[in-house]
């Protein structure tokens, strides 16, 4: 299956659970993985047979920002549903990065699905 990849896609926003994340935007960094089948586009060199990446990447970003999750995986899976439903990714995965979650580390979660497994 071929694939897109959008990388560093800054937005803050409010997640987390403390009191404190509930009540100042954190950054947050996201990169998508965004599975096609590119081989209409790639004999056309017509965008309507791709994805948008462009697209994508305003729709996420514009999303994010007005979210306020408690949790990245909840986030995630919604990040999903709009790549899959919107966007006619096959497949799609997600990786988030909270680079202010920890004092002494990195978290990030990453989760992929199928249409089938929304």
């Amino acid at each position: 299956m071929d694939k897109i990849v959008v990388n560093d896609i800054k937005v803050d926003c409010i997640i987390g659970v403390y009191s404190h994340e509930r009540n100042n935007k954190q950054p947050l960094i996201i990169n998508l993985e965004l599975y096609y089948d590119f081989t209409m586009a790639s004999a056309s060199d017509n965008l309507e047979h791709s994805i948008d990446y462009n697209a994508i990447t305003n729709k996420v970003y514009s999303y994010v920002a007005e979210s306020k999750f408690q949790l990245l995986e909840a986030l995630a899976k919604n990040i999903l549903k709009i790549l899959i439903f919107d966007y006619r990714c096959v497949k799609a995965t997600v990786n988030i990065h909270k680079p202010q979650a920890l004092k002494n580390g990195k978290v990030s979660i990453h989760m992929s699905r199928t249409r089938d497994e929304i």
